[in-house]
């Protein structure tokens, strides 16, 4: 990276602080059973965005939620159906929820009917103010 690079990082506030995110440090997820961590635990977000869907599928299978048995139950957060064949952003938002990332969980992500459900209310509302 040159100066002119680093310049524009620091005007850019906003390009800082995604840097401060990524750089955000992830405490490792102990297994149960023997007590280690998977070699491919990522260290900070970043590392966390760029897992494969082989590493994905490796850290659900040694944290036993590839494959429920008697210590799946046992994480604070376990991973509910998993289904080898669902697309990668659904595998890391699986794993994001269970190894704690708060802005990974499922639950609250929006369908796209959701999302068109609150546009046709906002233009309603609009109109509505537009008149009375």
């Amino acid at each position: 990276m040159n100066a002119r690079s680093y310049k524009l990082i620091i005007k850019d506030p906003g390009l800082a602080t995604k840097l401060e995110q990524m750089a955000f440090p992830l405490a490792p997820l102990v297994e149960v059973q023997h007590g280690t961590v998977h070699p491919a635990f990522p260290r900070t977000v970043l590392l966390f965005w760029l897992l494969t869907n082989e590493q994905l599928e490796s850290l659900a299978e040694f944290y036993h939620q590839r494959t429920p048995n008697e210590f799946t139950n046992l994480y604070p957060h376990p991973i509910r159906d998993w289904n080898p064949d669902m697309a990668i952003e659904e595998k890391q938002r699986k794993v994001g929820e269970f190894i704690g990332i708060r802005f990974c969980d499922s639950r609250t992500l929006k369908t796209d009917e959701d999302i068109m459900a609150e546009v046709r209310q906002a233009a309603e509302k609009k109109i509505w103010r537009k008149f009375y």
